[in-house]
């Protein structure tokens, strides 16, 4: 998380103030921002909750339906629970599996810290309503070349526009005159509130489709090394 922060602040500049929500990872750049801005000045502003009413109604809601759409009608669950066995190569996964690896959630703050460093980290653990998230390092599940293989076969599928049966993505498969156009999701405190969402932008049915073009070609690559 600090590294990220500092690369930006690489390119943009240290802000005046920062803020963020109450999540343990950002303790880091709480104190970064006040080791940098100076204290009591709001140089790190803690919660964030205006801005993620905003995200989620304008935003994340619509990606939310369209998730629990691919997992309930085009299989993104199957795929994710066969996916999830394949084992991830790299120096830190031991070549296992995103079902067997143990995550390490203890936060790295780096050798930089110091002793100021680390009463402010004390001081600023009041704001923490939550610990921080571990977000496993990103690894390339292709080999060698097979990326390069993959998106070849994959551009060819979309520019030829295969469409292949089974995926519920015609109005005949889904049972209705029409590609379903709402999904309902739940918000709210212990997601107690059921709200329709409108899908009805081709733009959800086009990801749809991108979809199942991207998992039919995988699916075909992965039998074709096997």
């Amino acid at each position: 998380m600090l590294a990220l922060f500092r690369q930006a602040t690489v390119e943009y500049g240290i802000p005046s103030c920062a803020q963020g929500d109450c999540g343990g990872e950002n303790i880091v750049i709480a104190m970064y921002m006040i080791m940098n801005k100076g204290h009591h000045r709001g140089s790190f502003i803690w919660g964030t909750y205006h801005l993620w009413v905003e995200v989620r109604s304008q935003f994340a809601r619509h990606w939310h339906a369209f998730f629990i759409q691919l997992e309930r009608m085009h299989m993104l669950d199957a795929f994710q629970e066969e996916w999830n066995c394949h084992s991830i190569s790299g120096p830190d996964t031991n070549n296992k599996s995103p079902k067997h690896r143990e995550h390490n959630p203890a936060l790295e703050l780096g050798d930089e810290m110091t002793d100021v460093a680390d009463a402010i980290t004390c001081q600023q653990q009041e704001h923490i309503n939550y610990q921080a998230v571990h977000i496993p390092s990103h690894q390339n599940p292709f080999r060698r070349n097979e990326e390069a293989i993959f998106f070849t076969g994959f551009h060819e599928v979309v520019t030829q526009d295969i469409t292949l049966d089974n995926f519920r993505l015609t109005p005949a498969e889904c049972g209705s005159e029409q590609y379903l156009m709402l999904e309902t999701i739940c918000i709210g405190c212990c997601a107690a509130k059921d709200i329709n969402i409108s899908l009805a932008d081709p733009i959800w049915y086009s990801q749809a489709c991108l979809w199942y073009q991207a998992l039919s070609a995988l699916s075909f690559f992965l039998l074709s090394i096997d």
